[in-house]
């Protein structure tokens, strides 16, 4: 099934979706298609990057979204988390707590590594990269 092909199905879905591989360019332009394709296309696009973000500024932000208990969290349409296997491990439950509030706009993951691997050798949380493995978009080529 090519990328395009699998873009269609999940964009008018609400699921979390983990883009991995390739170039985080890539990634980012897959997460774009599928805010595009949604039905919360009209909503803003914004993006968080766990490579360049301070720990004090993940946390903020992860923090104001998971106490605003909004419709939408700052009327987002889709949240891009870029590079999320960086994200500090201690950060990473409060992560999946913004996850599971069925309030939150629509998020997509970027990850240069294979989640199930960096949690089997401990470098990530193992209940995130549960849930962000459920649906998931393998580019080709590592970063």
């Amino acid at each position: 099934m090519s990328i395009d092909s699998i873009v269609a199905r999940v964009a008018p879905t609400r699921v979390t979706v983990l883009v991995d591989g390739a170039s985080e360019e890539e990634r980012a332009a897959v997460a774009r298609a599928l805010h595009a394709r949604s039905p919360r296309r009209s909503e803003p696009f914004a993006v968080l990057d766990c490579a360049v973000a301070a720990e004090d500024a993940l946390e903020r932000v992860l923090g104001q979204a998971v106490s605003q208990r909004a419709a939408r969290v700052t009327g987002l349409g889709t949240l891009y988390v870029a590079n999320v296997d960086v994200m500090p491990r201690w950060l990473q439950p409060r992560f999946l707590g913004f996850l599971d509030a069925g309030w939150r706009p629509r998020v997509v993951v970027g990850a240069r590594v294979d989640l199930g691997a960096a949690s089997r050798d401990g470098h990530f949380w193992p209940d995130l990269s549960e849930r962000l493995l459920l649906v998931r978009i393998a580019l080709g080529g590592a970063a």
